[in-house]
């Protein structure tokens, strides 16, 4: 066996077997308490406390309803910006949109993409691209995300989704309908037999913007916002066996689409509209199928298959007749003839799109749809109205499903194409009826406004947090809020057993944070810093810090918040005939390293506290110290040039370093975006005098130009500050800290490059006299 094998193996057993692991005395075993191997979410407080002793704190009120309302001009506003701000291209971040001059879209299928993206094409998804049509720009989408979360309410419980009043359906098993209506109900409705609250939970940005909420039960709600609508789809949790019902409960139980505004002077919410309910029963029909136009190349045929491959053909056109007359409806939508896009994509080549009777007609394709997750035998050809490859868990809309007994597959061998005409089975994915009464409160009363504390503006903040020995172990408190324990049992339940009052690991933390998003998504920067975005607090120096030693020639900082890295080791290495030098770090002093890095204390430290049965406190707290350390941490020890300006007096030198702080929202960038880079002309300044060494040489006027700067430069007492920055990312609320410090050096000589062709003069000098 290989050693990934058996590591794996190891693994595996120590991950599920580690809690019957003993050590000591087998009598001692039964009192002995192992620790988990596995790293928890949450985990017991760590050695810093959180203090309330930095700035001025002011209490206010959390509202968890939705802030504003939308009128019929705000209506097509979001809309638009929805569109525009969603995502056109795979290599957009989650908060970052191209300029429109950078897009294409492919005239056939609808596919956007970069440019640099989609040239040179692949072999077998080769897309009709044309330039992305006008030069609107684009919303930018933590904006819009901004917007959304404006109009959402952060709490919604279901009301009046009353399913004992429906009867049983003759088409459907007793079996089915009642496992599906517990399956429903267990979803919407508590087991007090109240409505299911669902709780917000994350913003997600695809081709759509989709906000996605949950209920304790396993049920869950998605708002979707397209370039036309905005629909509501209620989820069920299906059952882990493969079979019906699962299949059923894989697509909505209800939908909502959102009723526009028809008067500017009445607004409306996102929650305005008629709820339907999606029954489990299949209706069937047929449609009959002909082929027409010019044949293509099959999938098969393109890849070079041999065995029988070489001549399979498949129609151009395909002309789709819906026989029923029960879906009259349905039947004036699927109606039409399709058109090939072999090369768009679609599965198997199997991608076709309708052509349009009307400008105004909105799309629809036919294509064979396989899943993520299901073996080749589950794949079957759907209409839907959209064909993008769907994301994990992605529910697609579809109107229309291809039996998959019916054995449909439009291909033919030979060059010339026989009459193809074909009746295939079909059927409908539910049926779908008006729910009178049903709705959802946006805003429950038990908990529509919560206590939160947080960090307020004061004159002399910024001089109260001070830089002393062991000053890491009290991080200012950022805010503070009480969640009522209804809707956060499960967290509280796992604080309870952890021993009331733990730590967030922020490593860790995905899940912790998504089932208290309905909070922190409401959180705001406080006041302190949200005043000015640039506002930096002044970190001040005390007497006790351990910057102010100096061992061995060189300055020393905390260890615990900024270990010391490696020493670099240097070793022979022969290539061939030549003798090269290899830098290599001492290998126990990296491990002492990556150790200390793992155990220095968090930048951010989140705290969940049980207060009896009734709420659960958060606290969140930033180390501005030891984020400061860790800046500190990154300059060269020991500096001559920094020696020089003021001797041997390291304190004095220390009171000219400064150490800043602060609090910003984080925005994901693809890549950074720097400042062009501009070269300086010396064309005005004074020229210096010619020097009497250079008689043999007359200097040029622009050389003297450049001497003058370089004697500046030599003669200069003026210090350059170094300058480092530390930030750590607060991943559930989006905020960023920075931490910045900056120390004097003195800096001199230089380089000036002249033209081409041209005498360069270097004037080059240590970068200190000393």
């Amino acid at each position: 066996m290989s050693t990934t094998v058996v590591g794996t193996v190891m693994l595996c057993a120590l991950l599920h077997g580690h809690d019957i692991l003993r050590g000591g005395n087998e009598r001692e075993a039964s009192s002995a308490v192992v620790p988990s191997l596995v790293p928890r979410s949450i985990t017991a407080p760590s050695d810093a406390s959180i203090s309330l002793e930095f700035a001025h704190y002011a209490k206010e009120k959390l509202e968890l309803g939705p802030r504003s309302s939308l009128g019929r001009e705000d209506w097509s506003k979001l809309l638009s910006a929805a569109s525009s701000s969603s995502k056109k291209c795979i290599t957009e971040g989650k908060y970052e949109s191209l300029p429109p001059g950078e897009l294409v879209t492919c005239q056939e299928c609808g596919f956007t993409s970069s440019k640099s993206n989609a040239v040179p094409p692949r072999k077998y998804e080769e897309h009709h691209f044309v330039p992305n049509a006008g030069s609107i720009p684009r919303v930018h989408p933590a904006g819009l995300r901004e917007e959304l979360l404006k109009l959402l309410p952060m709490r919604a419980q279901a009301q009046n989704f009353d399913l004992d009043t429906l009867s049983p359906l003759d088409t459907v098993s007793k079996k089915l309908w009642q496992e599906w209506k517990v399956a429903v109900k267990a979803s919407l409705y508590e087991s007090d037999a109240t409505g299911a609250i669902f709780l917000f939970k994350e913003i997600t940005r695809t081709h759509i913007w989709t906000a996605h909420f949950g209920s304790r039960n396993g049920g869950r709600l998605e708002m979707r916002i397209s370039k036309s609508k905005i629909t509501w789809l209620l989820f069920a949790k299906p059952p882990s066996e493969k079979g019906e019902l699962r299949d059923i409960l894989s697509r909505p139980v209800a939908r909502l689409c959102v009723r526009a505004p028809n008067d500017s002077t009445v607004p409306v919410t996102l929650l305005t509209g008629s709820w339907e309910l999606c029954l489990p029963e299949t209706i069937a029909c047929t449609i009959l199928v002909e082929g027409s136009g010019d044949t293509i190349p099959s999938w098969r045929n393109r890849l070079g298959l041999k065995g029988g491959f070489e001549t399979e053909r498949q129609f151009s056109r395909l002309k789709v007749t819906l026989e029923s007359s029960v879906l009259p409806d349905l039947k004036a939508v699927i109606d039409g003839v399709y058109a090939a896009l072999p090369q768009c994509g679609g599965a198997c080549g199997s991608l076709r799109k309708k052509e349009k009777r009307r400008d105004t007609e909105p799309d629809l394709f036919f294509f064979l749809e396989s899943g993520r997750k299901s073996l080749p035998g589950d794949d079957t050809y759907i209409f839907s109205p959209t064909c993008h490859r769907t994301s994990n868990g992605e529910y697609r809309e579809t109107l229309l499903v291809v039996d998959k007994a019916a054995d449909f597959d439009p291909l033919h061998s030979g060059v010339t194409p026989p009459l193809y005409r074909k009746i295939v089975k079909t059927f409908v994915p539910g049926r779908w009826i008006v729910l009178e009464n049903a709705f959802l409160e946006a805003n429950p009363p038990c908990s529509s406004r919560l206590d939160l504390t947080t960090m307020s503006s004061c004159a002399d903040t910024q001089k109260t947090l001070r830089i002393g020995k062991g000053s890491w172990k009290a991080a200012p408190k950022i805010l503070s809020c009480d969640i009522p324990s209804s809707d956060a049992k499960d967290i509280q339940e796992a604080c309870q057993m952890a021993g009331g009052l733990v730590e967030v690991n922020l490593q860790k933390s995905s899940n912790v944070f998504r089932q208290l998003s309905f909070v922190l998504s409401r959180l705001k920067i406080p006041s302190l810093f949200s005043e000015n975005c640039q506002r930096w607090l002044e970190l001040g120096i005390s007497d006790t810090t351990p910057l102010n030693k100096k061992v061995n020639g060189e300055i020393e900082c905390c260890q615990r918040c900024a270990p010391q890295k490696p020493h670099v080791k240097w070793r022979h290495v022969w290539k061939g005939k030549s003798l090269k030098f290899s830098p290599i770090e001492d290998g126990q002093e990296a491990a002492v390293y990556e150790r200390a890095v793992k155990q220095r204390p968090q930048a951010w430290l989140v705290r969940l506290e049980t207060k009896k049965s009734h709420s659960l406190h958060l606290q969140i707290a930033c180390n501005a110290v030891s984020l400061a350390y860790r800046a500190f941490g990154r300059f060269p020890k020991n500096s001559l040039s920094r020696d020089s300006i003021v001797g041997s007096h390291i304190n004095e030198a220390l009171k000219r370093c400064s150490f800043e702080w602060r609090v910003v929202a984080h925005v994901e960038k693809r890549q950074p975006i720097f400042p062009t880079l501009v070269f300086r002309s010396n064309k005005r300044d004074v020229q210096a005098e010619q020097p009497p060494t250079f008689s043999k040489y007359m200097l040029r006027k622009e050389q003297l130009r450049s001497l003058a700067w370089m004697l500046k430069q030599e003669s200069t007492m003026e210090p350059y500050y170094e300058e480092e920055v530390t930030e750590a990312i607060l991943p559930g609320l989006e905020w960023r800290a920075e931490s910045r410090v900056r120390r004097p050096i003195l800096a001199r000589g230089g380089i000036i490059a002249d033209e081409v062709s041209s005498t360069v003069l270097l004037l080059l000098s240590p970068l200190a006299h000393s």
